[in-house]
């Protein structure tokens, strides 16, 4: 097992102490939520370490507000707002679509914390667990060759304590069974946020793309509106700035280059824990178990592949229009383009087979054993059922006699 890793950096350090002395310049960031709490102190530390940054919100007219307060703060304009409803899955995709440049970060850090009815998207999935997490996975796997393309990018999922609350529940997600729990709901979003972490660098290392996730710790926000404010001792809570800082970290501290698959929490890993300590340090071990992390990848791959066959708007540097299929996706047998990556087949369209690009080419093999099955095997198969069926046949019957 590998040694922990840790930093100079502690639980008092801000953001702009974590970036001092690094250039950003000629690097693109992405921010959900950059229009208040964290967000904002993340985006102002990145643009001032020179880095031109997007803040992806929901509420525009707030988010452009916080823009200029970050151009006043920093004396240059580097930071820009783009709409982003992570509950809405057409949001996420058109924000995909119009995307059309390498991505160096991806900072995921928007987030809705225990709402106090069970509440639900479209699609039916629960809300905290939509917003939380299938937004943020959606937009991840939909920017995959945008960070591909940027040699050598990092993605941050913004966790919290929370999932020491609750792993994640697969057979009852979007709790059509339990009763819901307001809390249960947001630990089992944050816990999803953080196996997220873990699978994108799996499964995108060899790419240049590592990932990790952290709990920016305690600060008062309006993250707190649906339970009566931080209750967090005092002692223990942290300013924006400060709470940044393990965000600012993970995003861009060249202490972490090549590091991914981890938790982080007051600038340094956090141990893995077998039960929930009274101060709600750590990560739980289910939050960053690797078997865990790739069957939630399925899992959340098959929920948007279901959520409907609407068209779908033009993938970023491709000629066609990406049709019936979520970004990043492939269908097989409706002209859609086999591309570089294996095909891993995920679910079926009317009249095509939808398949899922994933990190190796074994795309011929498949064509090759799906031609074999529908041109040998099935016919070889299909004459030997008969020839089993008509030897215990009467020859009356076989030529279209009745017996007598």
């Amino acid at each position: 097992m590998t040694e922990p890793i840790t930093t100079p950096f502690g639980f008092a350090s801000t953001a702009d102490e974590v970036l001092a002395g690094v250039d950003l310049t000629g690097k693109r960031a992405v921010i959900t939520g950059g229009a208040a709490g964290i967000g904002v102190e993340t985006a102002r530390s990145l643009a001032a370490a020179g880095a031109d940054v997007v803040l992806a919100v929901r509420r525009v007219a707030a988010g452009e507000q916080a823009a200029a307060d970050i151009a006043a703060s920093i004396g240059a304009q580097r930071v820009t707002v783009r709409a982003l409803d992570l509950a809405d899955q057409d949001s996420v995709r058109q924000f995909v679509a119009d995307w059309d440049q390498p991505l160096h970060i991806l900072v995921n850090n928007a987030g809705i914390m225990a709402l106090p009815e069970l509440e639900r998207t479209a699609e039916g999935w629960e809300m905290q667990f939509a917003t939380n997490f299938m937004g943020h996975f959606a937009l991840t796997v939909g920017l995959h060759d945008a960070l591909a393309a940027a040699g050598g990018a990092r993605v941050v999922s913004v966790s919290s304590s929370g999932n020491l609350f609750s792993p994640v529940i697969f057979d009852d997600l979007h709790f059509a069974f339990r009763p819901y729990d307001p809390l249960l709901a947001y630990g089992q979003s944050k816990s999803a946020e953080a196996l997220l972490a873990v699978e994108v660098t799996r499964r995108w290392a060899g790419e240049g793309i590592h990932a990790n996730a952290l709990n920016p710790g305690a600060i008062a926000t309006g993250l707190q509106k649906h339970t009566g404010g931080l209750r967090t001792p005092k002692e223990r809570q942290k300013t924006p700035q400060q709470g940044a800082a393990t965000s600012v970290l993970l995003a861009a501290s060249p202490l972490l280059d090549g590091v991914g698959g981890r938790y982080f929490e007051d600038c340094a890993e956090a141990p893995i824990v077998s039960e929930r300590p009274a101060d709600y340090s750590g990560v739980a071990g289910y939050a960053v178990d690797p078997g865990n992390a790739e069957r939630l990848w399925s899992v959340a791959s098959d929920l948007i592949a279901r959520r409907g066959t609407g068209r779908l708007p033009r993938r970023p540097g491709s000629a066609e229009p990406a049709q019936d299929r979520p970004s990043g996706w492939y269908d097989w047998g409706g002209g859609g383009s086999c591309g570089r990556g294996r095909m891993a087949m995920a679910g079926r369209l009317p009249g095509r087979l939808l398949l899922r690009r994933e990190d190796s080419d074994r795309a011929p093999l498949i064509v090759a054993l799906l031609l074999w099955v529908m041109f040998d095997a099935m016919p070889g198969l299909w004459r030997s059922v008969r020839r089993s069926g008509e030897s215990g046949v009467p020859d009356q019957l076989r030529h279209g006699q009745r017996p007598r």
